[in-house]
């Protein structure tokens, strides 16, 4: 389809499978892919253009292990997992795994939810006999929603915490108060990129009627990306990638190192109030 189609790039979706069979057209192809799945395993197919525009697991999952470590004050604290079932599932544990050596944390436990899971009263039970301080929610927004909605109404106390595709009403929705003091990191706007992503969500919203989550907003900015290095390199497009220059995008400022990561401060946003909001530290 792409050679025939005369296709110019590829924007992969967030999850992992479907991302690597985009990598593997594009590695044959020579043709630009934007990748928005977070696993590690996108950067090491080596496909030199290739931008992964979203922070990898390790990065995000090292900030909350990290910041929750530094705010408890304590060098035992103890986390489990949730991560998708079959590869999108050992791709994430693999990258928590090593988030999790990297910052000094234990994590105990990486429990796989099953596809067409019936009983969160077993899962949260076996959650709460582990008796985790904390829990990675490595899931799709919907999921994570009702996972925090069950394990707080089992009782569970400790911190929830997940990766920033779950900044969004979906999981907002999903979870309803349960959410409060949910963490998870986010890539910091400067004035710039604020500006653009005002301009998104009021044209966003004008369109479709409802305000855009963080993934909408990534997928604009893979568009973004794609015209101007189609503009820039014509027919050899390719070599355009990954861009050696910043910009302002909706999803923050846009900037990429040599193998196509992505370059981002990130910081602790936690929902409070019905919205995510800037973590104060309390």
């Amino acid at each position: 389809m792409v050679l025939d189609e005369g296709v110019r790039g590829l924007i992969t979706p967030p999850g992992g499978a479907p991302a690597h069979l985009a990598l593997q057209v594009s590695g044959r192809t020579a043709t630009p892919v934007i990748s928005l799945c977070a696993d590690s395993s996108v950067l090491g197919a080596g496909i030199p253009w290739l931008v992964r525009l979203v922070p990898g697991t390790q990065a995000e999952a090292g900030l909350l292990l990290a910041s929750v470590k530094q705010i408890s004050a304590s060098q035992g604290f103890h986390w489990c997992a949730l991560v998708p079932p079959e590869r999108p599932g050992r791709e994430a544990a693999s990258d928590l795994a090593k988030a999790a050596a990297k910052a000094g944390g234990l994590l105990d436990k990486t429990m796989a939810l099953a596809p067409l899971l019936g009983n969160w009263n077993d899962l949260c039970q076996d959650l709460l006999v582990r008796k985790p301080d904390g829990i990675l929610l490595w899931l799709d927004p919907v999921v994570a929603g009702k996972a925090v909605k069950s394990l707080r109404q089992a009782g569970y106390g400790g911190v929830l915490a997940g990766p920033s595709h779950l900044q969004g009403s979906a999981f907002g929705t999903e979870a309803g108060s349960a959410a409060e003091g949910f963490l998870l990191p986010a890539i910091v706007q400067d004035e710039a990129s604020q500006a653009v992503r005002r301009d998104f969500e009021a044209d966003f919203q004008v369109r479709h009627g409802t305000v855009p989550d963080v993934t909408a907003a990534r997928a604009r900015d893979a568009v973004a990306l794609l015209l101007a290095g189609l503009s820039q390199a014509g027919e050899d497009s390719f070599r355009a990638f990954p861009p050696a220059y910043t910009k302002p995008g909706a999803s923050g400022p846009l900037q990429f190192e040599r193998g196509g990561s992505r370059i981002a401060q990130l910081e602790l946003l936690e929902f409070q109030n019905g919205r995510f909001r800037k973590y104060s530290g309390k």
